[in-house]
């Protein structure tokens, strides 16, 4: 799988670098596709977890990038109970 070389995120912009950097697939393709994890077949779990992992970080004030609530969680990428995500850390 390859990225477009057009780029419209931040992440796939570090995706690229990190592709031209001689990166193996399974760390720049999650980076990339973190928020669109069901389009990178194989890696989706990394990719899901990657957004999680952002969402989590946006709950908690540390997100500089989207809107965290904007972000459609994907539970066929990386299974997790929204709602006690939201309590663990809140």
């Amino acid at each position: 799988m390859s990225l477009l070389r057009s780029v419209s995120t931040m992440c796939q912009a570090g995706a690229q670098m990190l592709e031209e950097w001689d990166f193996p697939e399974e760390v720049f393709i999650p980076i990339g596709y973190q928020y669109e994890p069901r389009t990178t077949g194989e890696f989706k779990a990394l990719a899901g977890a990657l957004q999680v992992a952002n969402w989590a970080a946006g709950m908690t004030g540390c997100n500089d990038g989207r809107d965290t609530w904007a972000l459609d969680m994907n539970n066929s990428a990386f299974p997790i109970d929204e709602e006690a995500l939201e309590r663990a850390i809140l």
